[in-house]
């Protein structure tokens, strides 16, 4: 057990903090190579945020093994979780990243729609399962509408979480989500997408106030945090 406890507000307050700093360090890099090529922007992100956190009583670790940490997620039991920031006292928070265009361009047919909500959706359920005391999805995004000049931080979350929430509808309507039978990892998907608010459209009364989004115009890129704990 931790020996220091952090609040909800503490934590969401210092990803956001972590957040601005990273994109202060990768803006210019991330808008250089997605105009070359879209591989590679959740790597300069995750760098520069692993720079962010190297701060006075804790530390972070990338790429950490699913395999030691404590409850296994029986159906994702390989692979890493992105990264884990632990204090001093041993209060760990688990983060995935994970990097969407918005609108997005690819992935638009009714089989392939959840492509951005589907695998958000699995890094929150996975990160839900680890014995961690808080854990985030954290949501960098880019494109056309988090560049509107009118775009406002409350905007982009409200798009950002309609658009997962059509995505889902979308395979709910005419894709494989439409089927009374579906397979444990259907049902694990359809089911957390629920848990995330994302199976009904943006209300702010019932968001869930550890959430947040940045707008960061200079850099033309804004950060979803999707707590879990």
């Amino acid at each position: 057990m931790a020996k220091t406890k952090f609040n909800d507000k503490e934590i969401k307050d210092g990803m956001i903090l972590l957040c601005n700093t990273a994109v202060d360090l990768c803006g210019k890099k991330f808008q250089k190579h997605k105009a070359v090529k879209k591989q590679g922007l959740e790597r300069l992100f995750e760098e520069d945020f692993v720079k962010a956190a190297k701060m006075k009583d804790w530390k972070i670790k990338t790429q950490h093994n699913r395999a030691d940490l404590g409850i296994i997620d029986k159906m994702r039991p390989k692979g890493w979780v992105d990264a884990i920031i632990t204090h001093d006292d041993g209060f760990r928070v688990g983060v995935e990243f994970k990097i969407c265009e918005l609108p997005r361009m690819k992935w638009n047919d009714a089989n392939s729609s959840t492509y951005d909500v589907g695998q958000l959706a699995w890094d929150y359920k996975a990160l839900s399962t680890y014995k961690m005391d808080s854990a985030y999805c954290v949501a960098v995004l880019h494109g056309a509408l988090v560049e509107m000049p009118t775009a406002t931080p409350l905007g982009i979350m409200r798009m950002f979480h309609n658009a997962l929430f059509t995505d889902f509808q979308v395979a709910k309507s005419w894709g494989w989500a439409k089927y009374k039978n579906q397979s444990a990892i259907g049902r694990r998907e359809i089911e957390t997408i629920s848990d995330m608010g994302l199976d009904k459209p943006f209300y702010r009364p019932k968001a869930n106030p550890n959430n947040f989004c940045r707008l960061y115009k200079e850099q033309k890129l804004a950060v979803v945090g999707f707590s879990i704990r």
